[in-house]
């Protein structure tokens, strides 16, 4: 039967309850403990005859103030685990919520607000759950620490309270609030609020929260040790005989975590080695290192020997430790092109040809010339193209003109350089010559005629080189002047006349031989000649009279190839041929007086040259 809360309290219940509170104050705190397997502070030891009141055996010793709140709980009928069928444990039941009023030293007066009906003596109360048990802290990847432990038995959990602590004896101070009685686990990671460290120990301990707010004491603690600065990724390894780049390959770091990796480079096997790269991502698993240039333009060196680390890092950007290097080469230059031939005896051209390389990384060749077997060897011309084996050396023709012609009748060494697409050059080949063929010799025995009228003929000894291909003809006005181009005549033909001249002028001439190919001999020895010059003027013009008719007299030409003479009379179109004879004489027909008339006298040879005309006669009868 209910007994009421403002009821005198039996002696024996106050001599307890008085041996009780001096135990409590003594020790100091409020008692807790198990009843049955469950955790409880105290039980109901007074109800109301309505049943909203009731008497708890802990009081202000126990440190209950006014407002404080309590659950009431009973035992029930035990769990059974299913996975084992074995008891798990009494089950508790929650019957209802208390709220303390005004507590005296061992007593305290509560009232009843949630279970009216179904609060009765002896139930268990408490204001907090038992500490959560089965604490454990594991670390699982980089700043970042599991904490769980076992779910509350306590029915009126609501969720618990994560602390942590960097130093065992440290001050523990809240991470996280937990919502839920199922939720028993909680990752501690890093955050710029509550940052952590790699390699570092931190400490950790777990309250539950009940429906009140009211966190229970503390857990045992527990710490876990912060992973590490991740290990380098495995099997790193290169491929040598790149040209002028590395490529390096590793196997996929096993933590996931890992964001990327950091490569090393040095020349030699002990360092120091520089940071090359850092690349982003665990599954970049491949970096070739071109030295800051770039797949079409590598900036390694040659036939070089490098080294190279790695090592991974965390999300945190921590690096961890380098791995073993792994030394690579990369290529050697070309080799000198084999096969380098040349064609001599040519008129001022070498045909060269070679075998095209075999590497196919070859991208040309550079052809090298030079007057002296021992060099200095210049680059003559630029072949594209690695099947390409030909070239013909005219000299001048190509980029590298400045080299000039090829000379006749000289001997020129020849070498052959191979590049590959970054232009790295092969040694030069060996050294092979080719001797041009010779100019023809100028022709000989040039001689000019002279005295011919308006011309002059030339001729020579004809050439006995069974090549030749034309005579040319070069004329000047003075022995030692310019000597320009006059004509052409073909081989076999071995004369020339220079015709359409003026009279009694005197040229200089020298001729050359030029072959099928092209080439000019040097100049023959000078051919001089002067054209025959005009009949000399005639002299001592006059006339008679003898009353009918007039007659005209000179003296005669003394060159003995005159043939005759032209007498010319002067009208107002200028002169007019009137008659021509072979004597020294002319009687002017129809000439009558009281007429005026002008004559003149010419003489005309045998090559049909005319003199100039003589002085004028002028024949006045009017």
């Amino acid at each position: 039967m209910k007994r009421s809360a403002s009821a005198p309290f039996s002696a024996n219940t106050v001599i307890l309850s008085s041996l009780f509170c001096l135990l409590i104050l003594m020790v100091g705190i409020a008692p807790a403990d198990t009843r049955d397997g469950i955790y409880y502070e105290g039980e109901i030891v007074e109800l109301s005859e309505k049943g909203d009141r009731a008497v708890i055996n802990l009081g202000a010793s126990q440190r209950v103030l006014a407002g404080d709140r309590f659950v009431v709980i009973r035992k029930g009928e035990a769990d059974i685990d299913p996975a084992t069928g074995s008891q798990a444990g009494p089950k508790q039941l929650l019957i209802g919520e208390l709220k303390a009023l005004e507590p005296n030293i061992a007593f305290t007066g509560v009232e009843i607000t949630k279970g009216v009906k179904d609060v009765t003596l002896g139930d268990i109360i408490r204001r907090k759950t038992s500490p959560p048990t089965g604490i454990t802290a594991t670390p699982i990847g980089f700043r970042k620490i599991e904490i769980k432990w076992n779910i509350q038995a306590e029915p009126e959990t609501k969720g618990y309270v994560v602390y942590r602590s960097e130093s065992e004896h440290g001050n523990f101070q809240k991470l996280s609030d937990i919502n839920g009685i199922e939720n028993s686990n909680y990752v501690d990671t890093h955050t710029r609020r509550s940052p952590m460290a790699d390699s570092f120990t931190y400490y950790y301990k777990v309250a539950a929260v009940n429906s009140f707010k009211t966190e229970s004491d503390m857990s045992e603690m527990v710490s876990a040790y912060t992973a590490d600065a991740p290990k380098p990724p495995a099997n790193l390894s290169g491929q040598s005989n790149e040209i002028r780049s590395v490529p390096l390959t590793w196997d996929e770091h096993p933590n996931e975590e890992v964001a990327g990796y950091i490569v090393y480079r040095s020349n030699t096997p002990v360092g120091p080695f520089e940071s090359i790269a850092s690349l982003k991502g665990r599954k970049t698993i491949s970096y070739t290192d071109y030295n800051e240039g770039s797949g079409s333009s590598p900036k390694l060196e040659d036939s070089t020997i490098y080294h190279y680390a790695i090592s991974a890092y965390s999300p945190y950007e921590v690096e961890g430790d380098k791995s073993f290097s792994i030394a690579v080469r990369t290529s050697d230059p070309p080799t000198p092109p084999l096969g380098l031939e040349v064609i001599g005896w040519r008129a001022r051209e070498v045909p060269i040809r070679w075998k095209a390389h075999e590497d196919k990384n070859v991208r040309g060749y550079f052809i090298l010339r030079s007057k002296n077997e021992t060099g200095p060897f210049d680059e003559l011309v630029e072949i594209k193209g690695r099947n390409k084996n030909g070239y013909i050396d005219k000299g001048s023709s190509g980029y590298y003109s400045g080299l000039g012609k090829l000379e006749d009748l000289t001997t020129y060494y020849y070498r052959l350089q191979a590049y590959n697409w970054v232009d790295a050059k092969s040694e030069p080949s060996e050294i092979v010559a080719a001797t041009t063929k010779a100019a023809p010799l100028p022709p000989e025995d040039v001689k000019a005629a002279s005295l011919r009228p308006n011309s002059i003929p030339l001729s020579w000894r004809e050439s006995p080189e069974s090549d030749l291909k034309e005579y040319r003809i070069y004329r000047s006005d003075k022995e030692d002047g310019k000597y320009r181009k006059l004509g052409d005549s073909p081989a076999g033909k071995n004369y020339y006349l220079d015709d359409r001249l003026d009279n009694f002028e005197t040229w200089f001439y020298k001729i050359t031989a030029i072959n099928k190919e092209g080439i000019e001999s040097g100049f023959s020895l000078i051919g001089t000649a002067t054209t025959k010059k005009l009949p000399d003027k005639i002299t001592g013009l006059a006339w008679d009279w003898d009353g009918d008719k007039v007659t005209l007299k000179w003296n005669a030409s003394q060159e003995m190839d005159i043939e005759t003479y032209r007498i010319y009379t002067k009208g107002f179109f200028g002169w007019s041929k009137i008659a021509e004879t072979k004597e020294v004489s002319f009687t002017v027909p129809g000439f009558k007086g009281g007429e005026k008339e002008v004559f003149s006298i010419t003489s005309f040879d045998s090559d049909g040259l005319e003199s100039k005309k003589s002085d004028s006669l002028t024949i006045d009868l009017r």
